[in-house]
């Protein structure tokens, strides 16, 4: 298919790549917008422009070939790659073609005017926030019941968390890598090697003890455990004996591109002040009657604290909620806090990264409460573990 005219002349195979598969949308999209190969990502919007440029030089080949072009179709061949405004003069275009006989109602041309509404559904676009997670596990689908296998401080609320920035997820991914990772439970590992209970998860940390001194540099891993197996050291021979029976594995770690399917709006903003949809869905959560001015965010919220100029931050709401749900009464109060707001429409959380805290802008980190909103659109590494040797 060398241009989109040649794409035009085949529109059941155009409709079935616009409603099919994504891997054929993404191919499709590369060649008629030009893309590279090695392009990062491809977003609904860019293959919307496309798709939508490629109809109007269909109808302008066709329907207005000789004729001269109405000034509408004129304004919106001139500005589809104007997010909004180019959308709303397309389908003002489309509608004077219809109504006028112009535009001939094939399938291909309705489908296009359909995809042009789409960024004026709420959420029909999906995959509004694009983020990155760094990993030392290979993952199909972010789970919420795996929370705590990777860095598990959970510092801004329970859920799974993700990264605008793709450095940020890169450091995590090395920082969490380069483990040592038993491929049977511990329980297992300790029954099968006649070991105490207990006993994987203090060999697992002598391991990493020589990991770390050879600076991640399995093949040297492996010869320092040798030589402290010639002098009897603790641990050695399990070790050894581990690798050997391919039970301890060292993963290299795996990047994932993902979709987060909300929009900012719908995430506490760590690092600002709620806009007023969420202080009530907040206040719904909360009985007033327990609220008393110990707790300066929520009464704030409430419209009852003593200064009146004071504006709390998610933060500080957060913290509130936290004492609120009381741990010793509630148990894991940051889950219970997770199901609440994600019930209040809540999403997740927003908050500014390391590289962006101190300046108070720049990229921020993603703390997602619904698995079901994230979508992995292409992993960046696809690693096998690798076995030490």
């Amino acid at each position: 298919m060398n241009n989109l005219l040649d794409m035009a002349a085949m529109e059941p195979e155009a409709l079935s790549l616009m409603m099919g598969e994504p891997e054929g949308n993404v191919n499709t999209l590369r060649q008629v917008t030009g893309r590279k190969k090695r392009a990062k990502s491809i977003t609904a919007q860019d293959y919307l422009n496309a798709m939508r440029s490629q109809s109007r030089k269909q109808m302008t080949h066709n329907e207005f070939k000789g004729s001269g072009m109405h000034p509408l179709d004129t304004l919106a061949l001139s500005t589809m790659a104007i997010p909004g405004f180019g959308d709303v003069a397309g389908l003002a275009a489309d509608a004077r073609g219809y109504m006028s006989g112009d535009l001939k109602p094939t399938k291909l041309n309705m489908g296009m005017t359909a995809m042009g509404a789409l960024p004026f559904i709420p959420g029909a676009m999906g995959g509004m926030v694009k983020a990155f997670h760094g990993t030392p596990h290979k993952v199909k689908k972010f789970k919420m019941d795996k929370i705590g296998t990777g860095e598990g401080a959970q510092a801004y609320g329970h859920g799974l968390y993700f990264a605008e920035s793709e450095k940020v997820a890169k450091d995590y991914k090395k920082r969490l890598s380069h483990r040592g990772t038993l491929n049977v439970s511990s329980n297992d590992f300790d029954v099968k090697y006649g070991l105490e209970e207990g006993s994987a998860e203090r060999m697992l940390e002598e391991f990493d003890f020589y990991l770390d001194k050879a600076d991640g540099n399995v093949k040297q891993t492996v010869k320092d455990l040798e030589m402290a197996q010639a002098n009897n050291y603790l641990w050695a021979d399990e070790i050894l004996q581990a690798i050997d029976d391919g039970v301890l594995d060292v993963p290299e770690g795996n990047l994932y591109n993902v979709n987060l399917d909300v929009n900012p709006e719908d995430l506490l903003d760590w690092d600002a002040p709620l806009p007023d949809n969420q202080k009530q869905s907040i206040l719904n959560m909360i009985d007033d009657d327990l609220v008393t001015d110990d707790y300066d965010a929520l009464r704030a919220l409430q419209g009852k604290h003593r200064n009146p100029d004071y504006i709390p931050t998610g933060q500080d709401v957060y913290t509130d909620l936290q004492t609120y749900f009381d741990a010793d009464r509630y148990g894991d109060n940051r889950k219970l806090i997770s199901e609440a707001l994600n019930n209040a429409k809540i999403k997740g959380i927003q908050y500014y990264d390391g590289m962006s805290r101190s300046a108070g802008k720049g990229t921020r980190n993603y703390v997602m409460f619904d698995e079901d909103l994230i979508d992995i659109t292409n992993p960046s590494s696809l690693n096998d573990l690798v076995k030490p040797k």
